[in-house]
């Protein structure tokens, strides 16, 4: 058992369990929404943070997935001392206190970290399970009913055997807490297992001249996840409150500013919701728009399909099927046919790559009764901003095009095109007669003209 201390001390204990407003409490291993107490998740617990200025401190050691993102302990032994050396402190442990392992760097050792062994004393508690827990001390009847099985016990029955034993004993945390290692501790079971092994206890220390804060060692809730365990710590052993959940009738009484605000709030996230419609819709036309600049620095493919895109955008109809070597097969508005060579090349258009295109048109009306006009697409100088660019097609090509009566198009022409036509000044059967019956260059504006 606890040895008293002095009166006022424990007036004072027994007044501050019920007087949450002068307990300042620090939850570690879990975040509680609540303005009344700080809590951190283990991996949000900020390093150097000093639990001496809390008076109860609770850690849930259940809820340490992997080590702490620090490299020392967590909790540093300095503030842990501190808070230990004041009698009206207390501090409860849910779960086995951590231990485990560092890589030290550039080196093949290990670095183990103990929280046992921040205190001048730990009860050694060994791995071992059963469902019967007797002798539970009426104080934590309420946690307990939340437990069904345990896993650790005491390893000694009782105090004479503990200190017969001498396990547990810190004599560097006794030097640093005492000035020596001459210290006395006393611990209480708080539940039993059938054989009398403690599963909970709590335990102090004592010198000649000090006595120090309760340590509260508890098994985790098999019946309640462990923050509501801790919930029910914070309701029953410090009368803390937590905000009760709105009844539904309650909604019938409301202060007509509240029901003001109510409406307002109303309104706004349905202008919202048709906002985000609105933004959502001219998002997908923006997307749609903004791929046209494609044209302008693609090649390949990519260049290929937002070609097809920019002249579906003016009228035409343009078979997408894989099963044409060529470019393209289209009909322009007009019913007219076509023959599609793109290119989107570092330097100019070559005369190469009109004998392919011709290549395709003999194929297309061989294999498929395909007679269209040949129409080479270039994006020149892709690489290049358009007043950097030199002249698209040399006069050898322009040459092969006339004789074999094929259009020369830029894709800055038809990004031209594309533009004037957004603003309601393209007229369509002059653009398509433009390229139908051009032979070489197609006189068509430029998007920079030199």
């Amino acid at each position: 058992m606890f040895r008293k201390s002095k009166d006022k001390n424990k007036k004072s204990s027994e007044k501050s369990s019920v007087e949450t407003s002068e307990k300042r409490i620090l939850v570690i291993g879990h975040t509680l929404k609540s303005r009344s107490l700080k809590s951190f998740k283990w991996k949000e617990f900020p390093k150097d943070y000093n639990i001496a200025d809390y008076d109860v401190v609770i850690i849930d050691f259940t809820t340490i997935d992997e080590p702490p993102y620090h490299k020392d302990h967590p909790i540093e032994s300095d503030y842990l001392i501190n808070f230990l050396s004041n009698p009206e402190n207390e501090m409860l442990l849910i779960g086995k206190p951590y231990h485990f392992k560092f890589k030290v760097l550039d080196s093949n050792s290990t670095y183990i970290i103990d929280f046992e062994n921040l205190f001048p004393f730990f009860p050694a508690f060994i791995e071992a399970q059963g469902e019967e827990i007797r002798d539970v001390v009426k104080e934590y009847s309420y946690y307990f009913s939340k437990v069904k099985r345990w896993n650790r016990q005491l390893k000694y029955k009782t105090i004479s055997e503990l200190r017969k034993s001498g396990q547990g004993i810190n004599r560097w945390s006794s030097e640093k807490m005492f000035g020596s290692d001459k210290f006395s501790f006393q611990f209480q079971s708080i539940a039993n297992t059938v054989s009398k092994h403690p599963i909970a206890v709590v335990f102090n220390f004592q010198s000649t001249e000090k006595l120090t804060a309760k340590v509260v060692c508890l098994p985790k809730t098999t019946e309640i996840p462990a923050i509501e365990g801790i919930k029910l710590i914070l309701k029953y052993r410090y009368g803390f409150k937590f905000e009760s959940k709105l009844p539904e009738w309650v909604e019938c009484f409301k202060l007509p500013e509240q029901m003001e605000i109510e409406e307002k709030i109303s309104d706004l996230n349905n202008k919202k919701f048709e906002i985000d419609k609105e933004i959502n819709s001219l998002s997908i036309r923006l997307k749609e728009n903004i791929k046209f600049q494609e044209l302008l620095y693609e090649s390949g493919n990519i260049l290929a399909y937002t070609v097809h895109d920019a002249l579906e955008l003016i009228g035409a109809t343009v078979d997408r099927t894989e099963k044409f070597q060529d470019d393209g097969l289209f009909t322009d508005p007009f019913d007219r046919r076509y023959t599609l060579e793109i290119k989107g090349v570092v330097k100019s258009a070559a005369r190469s790559h009109i004998r392919q295109l011709e290549d395709w048109k003999e194929k297309a009306e061989v294999d498929n009764g395909w007679k269209g006009k040949g129409l080479l697409i270039v994006n020149a100088y892709k690489e290049l901003p358009l007043q950097e660019r030199r002249v698209p097609f040399p006069d050898d090509c322009v040459n092969k095009a006339e004789f074999e009566k094929i259009c020369l198009l830029t894709t800055t022409q038809l990004f031209k095109a594309l533009q004037t036509f957004q603003e309601g000044k393209l007229d369509r059967k002059d653009f398509w007669d433009a390229i139908y019956n051009s032979n070489g260059i197609c006189d068509l504006p430029e998007l920079c003209e030199n």
